[in-house]
């Protein structure tokens, strides 16, 4: 697997850039898939999502 170095997209209303990446799988010069990554660092909406998760396991 090979990945290009990210790039940046856009920032939301926070000033967090959202970042792409391509990702290459292949083997032996052959190409077997290309997939793009969007890396969006929202650290501050974590806390949400876990607690939401949580409840929703009974915890």
């Amino acid at each position: 697997m090979t990945a290009e170095a990210p790039s940046a997209l856009t920032e939301d209303d926070r000033h967090q850039t959202t970042w792409r990446a391509r990702v290459t799988a292949s083997l032996a010069d052959t190409v077997f898939g290309v997939i793009q990554l969007d890396i969006s660092p929202r650290a501050y909406e974590l806390h949400a999502t876990d607690k939401l998760g949580a409840m929703m396991l009974g915890g």
